[in-house]
């Protein structure tokens, strides 16, 4: 279990702002706090930025979040988007290697979808997740999704009933929850916590557009969500995604780390050797 603070921030000069930001606060943390990097493959300068940090980022722990912005998983096979899904896919599980992290998250849509068009576009996304899930297995990474979406107006790929089924279908990924995106959707959180218990290895805590409210809870909620970690993933990492343009500070980060640590009651694991046990072991068991 690791506490990561995430550097996405969607464009070359802010993340790297936010990066240094961020790595001058986990710094303090022994290697028990990391780093959440996105990879923004349609910027070819935060590219190269991020391949000559690699060997500044090594003593902590690191989680990949997708190739998002032109990486869709509804892309139909034979497409352009779906060459470009593949391509950058590709390209971001090597990434994960080289930056010593063993998964990579997936988000499940960043285009807008339609009501009208959910169901029709379910084929592709399963097809393609079975495609990456077997690339991330050849390169030794776990593929997690997560329930999000790109665009705030986006209607969601799959429902909280569908996105459990989601993880029936495909016992070899691992999900990542953004509990901002439950709470939008109004879905019910003890029981998609309680019900994915095995698969969440993951929490996004989110306070974009809201300062105020640094991890999309408030109050009763918050500490709803800290029970819910303790009863059924205590060995779940946490992340938190912060909006640094309103000049989000060292101490308003520090101050997150230490609510979430005194909250979940247990202090972080120091991070570890390369490894990828959680999914692929779940997966194994169900294959004996």
């Amino acid at each position: 279990m690791h506490i990561f603070v995430s550097t996405a921030m969607y464009d070359y000069e802010t993340t790297l702002e936010a990066m240094e930001l961020v790595e001058s606060v986990i710094s303090q943390y022994d290697g028990r706090v990391g780093m959440d990097i996105p990879l923004l493959v349609h910027s070819p300068e935060y590219q190269r930025m991020l391949q000559q940090k690699i060997p500044d980022l090594r003593p902590y722990p690191i989680s990949v979040k997708s190739p998002y912005l032109g990486s869709e998983i509804i892309a139909p096979k034979g497409t352009t988007e779906h060459h470009k899904l593949i391509k950058n896919c590709t390209y971001a599980f090597f990434m994960a290697r080289m930056l010593g992290s063993p998964t990579l998250t997936l988000r499940t849509q960043d285009q807008i979808v339609s009501p009208d068009s959910q169901q029709s576009l379910n084929p592709n996304v399963f097809e393609n997740l079975e495609a990456l899930s077997y690339l991330g297995r050849q390169c030794n990474i776990t593929l997690n999704i997560e329930n999000a979406g790109g665009n705030s107006e986006c209607c969601p790929m799959f429902n909280a009933d569908d996105f459990i089924e989601l993880f029936e279908n495909f016992p070899e990924i691992d999900c990542v929850l953004d509990i901002e995106r439950c709470i939008k959707e109004k879905w019910n959180l003890p029981h998609i916590v309680s019900t994915l218990e095995d698969c969440i290895v993951a929490y996004r805590l989110c306070n974009l557009g809201n300062p105020e409210d640094p991890f999309a809870l408030s109050g009763r909620n918050l500490e709803q969500f800290f029970n819910l970690y303790r009863i059924y993933t205590p060995d779940a990492s946490l992340i938190l995604e912060y909006d640094y343009k309103p000049g989000c500070t060292s101490l308003d980060l520090r101050h997150s780390i230490e609510t979430l640590i005194q909250g979940i009651g247990r202090i972080p694991d120091p991070i570890s050797p390369f490894r990828n046990a959680h999914a692929g072991m779940r997966w194994a068991l169900q294959k004996v």
